[in-house]
C-alpha cells in the first residue's frame, strides 16, 4: 500500500476472527452521564458525556448537529494531538466536520507520536454505542468512522460486536494517526497543519457521503 494512503478503509464485518462465541466474553456495558453544554448558531448541539467502565471514568466532548435525519458518525479516540514540535486540538476539526454533517465524539486525552496511544476495545466501544444511542446514524455501514490510532478493537480477540453488545459500532473507516509506522507518520503530520486538515476532511467526506464540507472551516486549527 502507499505510504500516501490517507484511509484506512477497514469494513469490518461480525465475524468472530475464527473463534466460537462461547470463546468471547460478554460485553459488559458501560454507564453514562451526559449534559447539554449548548446549541450553536452552526447547527450543532454541544454535550459533556462521562463514559463509566466496571473500573475505570473516561469523559468526552459531542459534536451533534441538530438538523433531521439520519446523519453519519465519527469517533475520535482522543481530543489532542502531539507531534514532534507542535500539536493541535482535535476538537476544532471535529467542530468541520459536525458542521458538514457528521455527528462526532471525542474522548478526552492527548496522543503523542508513538506507538502507545491506544484506547482500550471496551472503552472505544462504548464510547461508540454512546453516538449511536443519542443520535440517528445512518446505518449505512460505510457511513462510520474513527480517526485516531489503530488498536485491538475489531482484530483477534475483540471483535467489534461482543455477545450481548446492542447496538455496536461496526463497518468503517479508520483514519490512522499517532503512530510511528509509515502511513501513520504521513498522516499525522498532516493533521498538524491546515492544508493537511482540510485534505483529510476531504477524504473523510468522501467515505462518508458528506457533501455540505466548506474550506474555511479548516483554515484555523487551534494549538
Amino acid at each position: 500500500m502507499s505510504s500516501r494512503l490517507l484511509l484506512a478503509f477497514l469494513v469490518c464485518s461480525l465475524g468472530m476472527s475464527g473463534l466460537s462465541a462461547a470463546q468471547i466474553a460478554q460485553f459488559k456495558p458501560c454507564s453514562f452521564e451526559e449534559t447539554s453544554i449548548s446549541s450553536t448558531t452552526d447547527g450543532l448541539s454541544v454535550w459533556r458525556v462521562v463514559v463509566q467502565e466496571e473500573s475505570a471514568k473516561s469523559t468526552a466532548t459531542a459534536l451533534i448537529p441538530t438538523a433531521k435525519g439520519p446523519t453519519a458518525g465519527i469517533l475520535f479516540t482522543h481530543s489532542k494531538l502531539q507531534g514532534a514540535d507542535k500539536g493541535v486540538d482535535l476538537v476544532s476539526f471535529a467542530y468541520g466536520m459536525a458542521r458538514a454533517g457528521a455527528a462526532s465524539i471525542l474522548l478526552d486525552g492527548q496522543m503523542n507520536l508513538n506507538d502507545d496511544n491506544f484506547r482500550s476495545a471496551h472503552l472505544l466501544a462504548c464510547t461508540g454505542q454512546w453516538l449511536l444511542n443519542h443520535t440517528k446514524l445512518d446505518p449505512r455501514k460505510n457511513r462510520l468512522a474513527v480517526v485516531g490510532p489503530y488498536g485491538d478493537w475489531g482484530g483477534g480477540d475483540t471483535p467489534n460486536c461482543l455477545p450481548g453488545e446492542t447496538p455496536c459500532w461496526v463497518g468503517i473507516a479508520w483514519l490512522n494517526i499517532g503512530q510511528t509506522t509509515p502511513n501513520e507518520q504521513h498522516n499525522t503530520k498532516l493533521m498538524l497543519t491546515s492544508e493537511g486538515q482540510l485534505r483529510m476532511a476531504k477524504a473523510l467526506a468522501r467515505w462518508l457521503e458528506l457533501t455540505g464540507l466548506e474550506p474555511q472551516w479548516f483554515k484555523a486549527i487551534q494549538q
